[in-house]
């Protein structure tokens, strides 16, 4: 799923419908808090705040008492909000309760569980103290490309060809050294996929869960590649507005200055506080300002550019002639507007109707 920066649902996948049991057109554009009656202590909230706050990524696995399971969650901010991929991991817990509460009789706890293993969309496998296959789930079989019976008996270091400087081996050896847990996402030579892993260790050996990370990983990839040519498209058009000859405003609905551009406050005489948050009707020829409206509610209605020319009043009350181009934003509930000072042109093009006047009584002298 993706919020926006005011928490409202802007995309749900259908992976995401299906965890849920939510449909996305039920809650799109609606925020959060309100969809689920959530607040800010909200543990998942939360984290997304402070992943939002210091502009990091954030994994945790939590219990959603919306949904009633675990998740497991990754979250990554960007500018204009958060994107989250999450999983079920109900499943997944309940099997590392079973094996925990059994870890001394690791081939009772697998028997017990086989359902539990067999249902899992994360592959399992489990190896003896001389890290032999003793039991691999059908999801590891798929994510691995072999079959379990081909495996079972088998050393590790015979079946992948490796040896303990195989990173992931190093890691598990120093799980199973330490009697502690560990969890990593690495890239597998072997197998070609980036591999989320988490290993536990036991007293009759090892278990592991791991799943394929690798299409996650491709779309937060494309989203980071994304967000960096957002910003620079950003700053781009941010050294645009802030350099251009050209006077450009944004304005609201109402015709109300939100922003002004550095050439536009030049033009008019006017400093920047001066002209935000005051209507644009202020500053128009009284006999144009019905012209106005009608151009920008034309580009309103017809959702396309329009042009028109007015007459503005400059500070020192000097009226300047203007030609101007209006696009309305539907998303932003804005006009966005590019202005071009044409008293040069008018001056010019008065000039020439002189001298064609002059000449046209010469001829007749």
């Amino acid at each position: 799923v993706a919020f926006d920066n005011e928490w409202r649902f802007v995309f749900v996948n259908p992976a995401a419908e299906r965890i849920t049991g939510m449909r996305a057109r039920d809650v799109i554009g609606r925020a959060v808090f309100d969809a689920f009656k959530l607040d800010a202590d909200n543990v998942f909230i939360h984290c997304y705040t402070e992943a939002k706050r210091d502009n990091q990524p954030v994994s945790f696995t939590a219990y959603s008492e919306a949904f009633g399971a675990w998740h497991e969650v990754r979250a990554f901010p960007h500018a204009d909000g958060i994107t989250i991929f999450f999983r079920d991991v109900t499943a997944e817990r309940r099997a590392h309760l079973a094996l925990a509460e059994t870890g001394r009789n690791l081939s009772a706890a697998i028997e017990n569980n086989e359902s539990i293993l067999a249902s899992i969309s994360d592959g399992f496998i489990a190896f003896d103290d001389q890290w032999r296959f003793t039991h691999v789930n059908g999801a590891a079989e798929r994510i691995w490309n072999m079959h379990g019976a081909d495996l079972i008996g088998r050393s590790v270091y015979d079946v992948m060809k490796i040896d303990d400087t195989n990173p992931f081996h190093a890691a598990y050896k120093a799980s199973k050294e330490f009697g502690a847990p560990t969890a990593f996402t690495a890239y597998s030579e072997i197998f070609g996929k980036w591999i989320e892993v988490h290993g536990f260790p036991h007293a009759g050996g090892y278990a592991q869960f791991f799943r394929d990370v690798s299409a996650e990983r491709r779309a937060h990839l494309k989203l980071v590649k994304s967000q960096r040519k957002l910003e620079a498209a950003h700053e781009m058009n941010q050294r645009i507005f802030e350099t251009s000859l050209d006077l450009i405003c944004i304005t609201d609905r109402h015709g109300n200055f939100v922003r002004v551009n550095p050439g536009a406050c030049d033009r008019f005489g006017y400093p920047m506080d001066e002209l935000l948050g005051r209507n644009a009707s202020e500053f128009i020829h009284p006999e144009d300002i019905e012209a106005t409206r009608a151009a920008m509610r034309g580009s309103r209605q017809s959702n396309t550019l329009h042009t028109f020319e007015n007459r503005c009043a400059r500070k020192d009350g000097v009226a300047v002639h203007m030609n101007w181009s209006v696009a309305w934003s539907e998303a932003e509930q804005k006009y966005f507007l590019i202005g071009r000072d044409l008293t040069e042109r008018m001056q010019a093009q008065e000039r020439l109707n002189r001298s064609q006047r002059l000449e046209a009584i010469g001829q007749l002298t």
